[in-house]
Protein backbone atom coordinates (compact mmCIF):
# COMPACT_ATOMS: atom_id res chain seq x y z
CA UNK A 1 0.00 0.00 0.00
CA UNK A 2 1.33 3.47 -0.92
CA UNK A 3 1.54 6.25 1.65
CA UNK A 4 -1.01 8.06 -0.54
CA UNK A 5 -3.45 5.23 0.09
CA UNK A 6 -2.88 5.56 3.83
CA UNK A 7 -3.72 9.26 3.59
CA UNK A 8 -6.80 8.58 1.47
CA UNK A 9 -8.10 6.08 4.03
CA UNK A 10 -7.56 8.67 6.74
CA UNK A 11 -9.33 11.54 5.00
CA UNK A 12 -11.94 10.09 2.67
CA UNK A 13 -14.84 9.53 5.06
CA UNK A 14 -14.39 12.90 6.74
CA UNK A 15 -14.41 14.99 3.56
CA UNK A 16 -17.40 13.05 2.22
CA UNK A 17 -19.38 14.55 5.07
CA UNK A 18 -18.99 17.86 3.21
CA UNK A 19 -20.24 16.32 -0.04
CA UNK A 20 -16.72 16.27 -1.44
CA UNK A 21 -14.80 13.38 -2.98
CA UNK A 22 -11.03 12.94 -3.10
CA UNK A 23 -10.07 12.64 -6.75
CA UNK A 24 -6.33 12.09 -6.31
CA UNK A 25 -3.55 12.29 -3.75
CA UNK A 26 0.07 12.74 -4.72
CA UNK A 27 3.13 13.11 -2.52
CA UNK A 28 5.93 14.73 -4.51
CA UNK A 29 9.44 15.91 -3.78
CA UNK A 30 10.41 19.37 -4.97
CA UNK A 31 13.68 21.09 -3.99
CA UNK A 32 14.27 18.62 -1.15
CA UNK A 33 10.80 19.29 0.26
CA UNK A 34 7.71 17.12 0.23
CA UNK A 35 4.44 18.47 -1.22
CA UNK A 36 1.16 16.72 -0.59
CA UNK A 37 -1.25 17.54 -3.42
CA UNK A 38 -4.90 16.61 -2.85
CA UNK A 39 -7.40 17.13 -5.66
CA UNK A 40 -11.05 17.19 -4.62
CA UNK A 41 -14.24 16.93 -6.66
CA UNK A 42 -17.95 17.41 -6.04
CA UNK A 43 -21.28 17.32 -7.80
CA UNK A 44 -21.67 20.93 -6.72
CA UNK A 45 -19.51 23.92 -7.51
CA UNK A 46 -16.35 24.03 -5.42
CA UNK A 47 -15.56 27.59 -4.42
CA UNK A 48 -12.84 29.06 -2.22
CA UNK A 49 -14.95 28.69 0.90
CA UNK A 50 -15.45 24.99 0.23
CA UNK A 51 -11.69 24.51 -0.27
CA UNK A 52 -10.99 26.27 3.03
CA UNK A 53 -13.61 24.16 4.76
CA UNK A 54 -12.07 20.94 3.46
CA UNK A 55 -8.58 22.14 4.34
CA UNK A 56 -9.70 22.78 7.90
CA UNK A 57 -10.83 19.16 8.07
CA UNK A 58 -7.70 17.71 6.46
CA UNK A 59 -4.99 19.58 8.37
CA UNK A 60 -5.90 18.46 11.93
CA UNK A 61 -6.17 14.84 10.79
CA UNK A 62 -2.77 14.93 9.12
CA UNK A 63 -1.22 16.65 12.11
CA UNK A 64 -2.71 14.13 14.51
CA UNK A 65 -1.43 11.11 12.61
CA UNK A 66 1.83 12.88 11.70
CA UNK A 67 2.25 10.85 8.52
CA UNK A 68 4.69 13.30 6.99
CA UNK A 69 7.71 14.73 8.82
CA UNK A 70 10.22 16.69 6.73
CA UNK A 71 12.01 14.55 4.13
CA UNK A 72 10.99 11.27 5.72
CA UNK A 73 7.63 9.63 6.12
CA UNK A 74 6.49 8.68 9.58
CA UNK A 75 5.62 5.00 9.75
CA UNK A 76 1.98 4.28 10.49
CA UNK A 77 0.99 1.45 12.79
CA UNK A 78 0.16 -0.62 9.72
CA UNK A 79 3.65 -0.09 8.31
CA UNK A 80 5.29 -0.84 11.67
CA UNK A 81 3.32 -4.06 12.01
CA UNK A 82 4.21 -5.04 8.45
CA UNK A 83 7.94 -4.50 9.06
CA UNK A 84 7.83 -6.43 12.34
CA UNK A 85 5.96 -9.32 10.75
CA UNK A 86 8.35 -9.50 7.79
CA UNK A 87 11.39 -9.36 10.08
CA UNK A 88 10.17 -12.37 12.06
CA UNK A 89 11.79 -14.60 9.43
CA UNK A 90 15.19 -13.23 10.52
CA UNK A 91 14.71 -14.41 14.12
CA UNK A 92 15.83 -17.95 13.23
CA UNK A 93 19.38 -16.64 12.68
CA UNK A 94 19.86 -15.45 16.26
CA UNK A 95 18.84 -16.37 19.80
CA UNK A 96 18.83 -12.70 20.83
CA UNK A 97 15.93 -10.30 20.45
CA UNK A 98 15.90 -8.69 17.02
CA UNK A 99 17.00 -5.06 16.84
CA UNK A 100 15.49 -3.63 13.65
CA UNK A 101 15.81 -0.05 12.43
CA UNK A 102 13.62 1.05 9.52
CA UNK A 103 13.43 4.38 7.70
CA UNK A 104 10.98 5.19 4.93
CA UNK A 105 10.85 8.20 2.63
CA UNK A 106 9.55 9.37 -0.71
CA UNK A 107 11.88 10.32 -3.55
CA UNK A 108 10.00 11.53 -6.61
CA UNK A 109 7.49 8.84 -7.49
CA UNK A 110 9.28 6.08 -5.59
CA UNK A 111 8.98 4.86 -2.01
CA UNK A 112 12.34 4.22 -0.36
CA UNK A 113 12.74 1.81 2.54
CA UNK A 114 15.97 1.36 4.48
CA UNK A 115 16.28 -1.50 6.95
CA UNK A 116 19.25 -2.37 9.15
CA UNK A 117 19.78 -4.90 11.92
CA UNK A 118 22.53 -6.22 14.18
CA UNK A 119 22.61 -10.01 14.32
CA UNK A 120 25.33 -11.82 16.26
CA UNK A 121 27.57 -8.75 16.18
CA UNK A 122 27.28 -8.19 12.42
CA UNK A 123 25.49 -5.19 10.87
CA UNK A 124 23.27 -5.91 7.86
CA UNK A 125 21.69 -3.10 5.82
CA UNK A 126 19.57 -2.74 2.69
CA UNK A 127 18.00 0.18 0.82
CA UNK A 128 15.36 -0.38 -1.86
CA UNK A 129 13.29 1.88 -4.11
CA UNK A 130 9.92 0.78 -5.47
CA UNK A 131 6.70 2.50 -6.46
CA UNK A 132 5.03 0.61 -3.63
CA UNK A 133 6.40 1.06 -0.09
CA UNK A 134 5.57 -2.48 0.96
CA UNK A 135 7.42 -3.83 -2.08
CA UNK A 136 10.48 -1.83 -0.97
CA UNK A 137 10.25 -3.36 2.49
CA UNK A 138 9.91 -6.87 1.02
CA UNK A 139 13.00 -6.38 -1.12
CA UNK A 140 15.00 -5.07 1.86
CA UNK A 141 14.17 -8.15 3.90
CA UNK A 142 15.19 -10.42 1.00
CA UNK A 143 18.53 -8.60 0.67
CA UNK A 144 19.24 -8.65 4.41
CA UNK A 145 18.42 -12.36 4.69
CA UNK A 146 20.72 -13.04 1.73
CA UNK A 147 23.53 -11.16 3.50
CA UNK A 148 22.97 -13.16 6.70
CA UNK A 149 23.02 -16.48 4.83
CA UNK A 150 26.23 -15.50 3.04
CA UNK A 151 27.92 -14.62 6.32
CA UNK A 152 26.63 -17.84 7.94
CA UNK A 153 28.07 -19.93 5.09
CA UNK A 154 31.40 -18.09 5.33
CA UNK A 155 31.65 -18.74 9.08
CA UNK A 156 30.74 -22.42 8.64
CA UNK A 157 33.53 -22.81 6.06
CA UNK A 158 36.00 -21.15 8.42
CA UNK A 159 34.94 -23.45 11.27
CA UNK A 160 35.31 -26.50 9.02
CA UNK A 161 38.77 -25.37 7.93
CA UNK A 162 39.85 -24.80 11.53
CA UNK A 163 38.49 -28.22 12.54
CA UNK A 164 40.56 -29.90 9.81
CA UNK A 165 43.70 -28.07 10.98
CA UNK A 166 43.03 -29.12 14.59
CA UNK A 167 42.58 -32.74 13.46
CA UNK A 168 45.88 -32.69 11.57
CA UNK A 169 47.69 -31.36 14.66
CA UNK A 170 46.19 -34.08 16.85
CA UNK A 171 46.90 -36.82 14.31
CA UNK A 172 50.62 -36.06 14.07
CA UNK A 173 51.20 -35.10 17.71
CA UNK A 174 53.49 -37.46 19.62
CA UNK A 175 50.95 -37.54 22.44
CA UNK A 176 48.16 -38.60 20.10
CA UNK A 177 48.01 -41.99 21.85
CA UNK A 178 45.74 -40.24 24.36
CA UNK A 179 43.14 -39.70 21.64
CA UNK A 180 40.80 -42.58 20.88
CA UNK A 181 41.94 -44.10 17.59
CA UNK A 182 39.51 -44.79 14.77
CA UNK A 183 40.03 -46.11 11.25
CA UNK A 184 38.69 -43.39 8.96
CA UNK A 185 39.88 -44.73 5.61
CA UNK A 186 41.53 -47.89 4.29
CA UNK A 187 43.76 -47.72 1.25
CA UNK A 188 45.34 -50.74 -0.43
CA UNK A 189 48.48 -50.57 -2.55
CA UNK A 190 51.41 -52.77 -3.52
CA UNK A 191 54.46 -52.60 -1.25
CA UNK A 192 57.49 -52.79 -3.52
CA UNK A 193 61.16 -53.38 -2.68
CA UNK A 194 63.29 -50.25 -3.13
CA UNK A 195 66.16 -48.39 -1.53
CA UNK A 196 65.58 -45.66 1.01
CA UNK A 197 66.82 -43.10 -1.53
CA UNK A 198 64.34 -44.32 -4.17
CA UNK A 199 61.54 -44.26 -1.61
CA UNK A 200 62.46 -40.66 -0.69
CA UNK A 201 62.41 -39.57 -4.34
CA UNK A 202 59.04 -41.26 -4.89
CA UNK A 203 57.49 -39.65 -1.80
CA UNK A 204 58.96 -36.29 -2.74
CA UNK A 205 57.01 -36.34 -6.02
CA UNK A 206 53.83 -37.52 -4.29
CA UNK A 207 51.08 -35.62 -2.47
CA UNK A 208 51.02 -38.32 0.23
CA UNK A 209 52.57 -37.67 3.64
CA UNK A 210 54.17 -41.13 3.94
CA UNK A 211 55.14 -44.21 1.91
CA UNK A 212 55.33 -47.83 2.98
CA UNK A 213 57.95 -49.93 1.16
CA UNK A 214 60.21 -52.98 1.51
CA UNK A 215 63.75 -51.89 2.20
CA UNK A 216 65.84 -53.56 -0.52
CA UNK A 217 68.89 -53.67 1.79
CA UNK A 218 67.23 -55.21 4.88
CA UNK A 219 64.16 -56.83 3.26
CA UNK A 220 62.10 -55.32 6.10
CA UNK A 221 58.97 -53.19 5.79
CA UNK A 222 59.83 -49.49 6.33
CA UNK A 223 57.78 -46.30 6.41
CA UNK A 224 59.23 -43.03 5.17
CA UNK A 225 57.34 -39.83 5.93
CA UNK A 226 57.58 -36.09 5.29
CA UNK A 227 58.49 -33.82 8.19
CA UNK A 228 56.57 -30.61 8.89
CA UNK A 229 59.35 -28.45 7.42
CA UNK A 230 58.40 -29.83 3.99
CA UNK A 231 62.07 -30.52 3.17
CA UNK A 232 63.33 -33.37 5.31
CA UNK A 233 62.06 -36.92 5.85
CA UNK A 234 61.69 -39.39 8.66
CA UNK A 235 62.13 -43.16 8.45
CA UNK A 236 60.50 -45.83 10.60
CA UNK A 237 62.06 -49.31 10.51
CA UNK A 238 61.68 -52.37 12.76
CA UNK A 239 64.38 -53.40 15.24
Amino acid sequence: MHIEDEIRNLLEKEVEKKDVRIDSIKLEKEDNNLFLRIVIDSDEIIDVDKCVEVTNIINPLLDEKDLITGKDLKATEAIKEYVEKKCERLQKYTEDELDIKATIRTEGNTQVAEISTNINGNIYRAVSEQKDLYASIDKDIDIVEGQIRKMKTKKEKQMTSESIKDYEIISFNEDSHQVEKEVLKTQYYEVRPMSVEDAKLKLQDSKNMFLTFVNADTEEVNVIFKLKDGVNFGLVEPE
